[in-house]
Formats: structure tokens, C-alpha cells, sequence
């Protein structure tokens, strides 16, 4: 997708063996928030506004884009310290697995999973 706030898509593929499936291959971004919180982070408020601003901006264009994120929890929010170092200036934050992701559409949704 290349959007703020969204796992950049860098190839799709599909296998028919054993059954027929679809393979999505994101850029590599990271840490979960599940592994991180796993080690006691984030302590400090600004890194919590830093992950909870990412999250919102990330659904924020998937909505815009007529898509609803259906898998939202910290095992599929990636953080990337640009730095090495946990602080908010140096953190970026993305949604992952987008496997999961409804289309939105004149009152429906379309599943893709």
C-alpha cells in the first residue's frame, strides 16, 4: 500500500500445493508491540502517544481506502526503532498482516480471508 501508518506490500505470491493459497510478503519492520510489551516497554507516555498515534493513523488510511482492519492487536503493530533507541523520535509504528483486511463497500463487506 505505501501509506502512512501501513506495512509496505513488497510481493504477492500463491502456492497450489497442498491447497491453493495466497501469499503476502511485507517489509521487514521490526518488533511486534506484543514482543516489546513482553519485555516491559513502552514505560514512558510519549512512546505510548507514539504507538497509539501510528495504529491510528495506519487505520486511518485503510479506512480511507475503503478497508477495515479485522485483526488489530499487538502481534500485528510493528515498531521499529530507526535508531536503536526506544524513544519517540526515533520510533516508527505500522500495521501488519493485512492478510485479514475487509472491503468496505456500500454497506457490505467483502472478506479476503
Amino acid at each position: 500500500m505505501g501509506a502512512p501508518g501501513v506495512a509496505q506490500l513488497v510481493d504477492a505470491f500463491h502456492s497450489r500445493r497442498p491447497v491453493e493459497r495466497l501469499f503476502l510478503v511485507y517489509e521487514h519492520h521490526g518488533t511486534s508491540l506484543h514482543e516489546l510489551l513482553s519485555k516491559g516497554w513502552p514505560q514512558h507516555l510519549c512512546l505510548i502517544k507514539a504507538v497509539a498515534t501510528g495504529v491510528l493513523q495506519g487505520l486511518q488510511t485503510l479506512h480511507l481506502a475503503g478497508f477495515l482492519h479485522s485483526d488489530i492487536k499487538p502481534q500485528n503493530i510493528l515498531v521499529q526503532m530507526l535508531d536503536g533507541q526506544p524513544h519517540v523520535l526515533s520510533c516508527r509504528v505500522v500495521v501488519g498482516d493485512l492478510g485479514s483486511v475487509e472491503e468496505v463497500s456500500a454497506g457490505s463487506v467483502m472478506r479476503y480471508t
